[in-house]
């Protein structure tokens, strides 16, 4: 895997934003552990980074061709990269690792939010993180915190 497809995908992970979002972003956006994200509306938030991530953004900007755009992530021909260019490029690195089911941007930002969500993280931070206007498009992540639950109550309890 190359250094942009790694720092991509930490990026998404690392964060939990859009595929959009991560293709617009500026090296001007990146400033002492935070990011500045554009989502939806042209709606702006500060989203936390992580080192693996900004690691990641270093190593690949190692690689970066010097060009009158200020974008993380641009295409091979140096110009903005597109994000069905994104789902392509996810989908072949998962289908490279032995990964049997449809891999996404998406799917990497769900992960993100499940994985905090099961960490203990509270859910309006989560809707902060995701960028949700609403609180009931968080809540769906709730739904498989439940299901764990119970699957751990059905494994641990002496009489389930």
């Amino acid at each position: 895997m190359g250094s942009r497809d790694r720092a991509i995908i930490e990026v998404l992970y690392g964060c939990g934003i859009r595929v959009s979002e991560s293709i617009s972003l500026k090296l001007s956006d990146i400033s002492e552990g935070f990011i500045k994200a554009k989502g939806k509306g042209d709606k702006q938030r500060i989203v936390p980074i992580g080192t693996k991530a900004l690691d990641a953004i270093d190593d690949h900007l190692k690689y970066h061709k010097e060009g009158s755009l200020d974008l993380v992530f641009l295409s091979k021909n140096a110009r903005v990269l597109d994000r069905v260019a994104v789902f392509r490029r996810i989908k072949k690195l998962a289908k490279e690792a032995g990964v049997n089911k449809t891999i996404s941007p998406h799917t990497i930002r769900h992960s993100f939010a499940t994985n905090i969500l099961e960490k203990g993280a509270d859910l309006r931070l989560i809707q902060e993180f995701l960028g949700h206007v609403n609180i009931a498009v968080t809540d769906r992540y709730t739904h498989i915190s439940a299901k764990r639950l119970k699957d751990s109550f059905t494994q641990f309890h002496p009489r389930p």
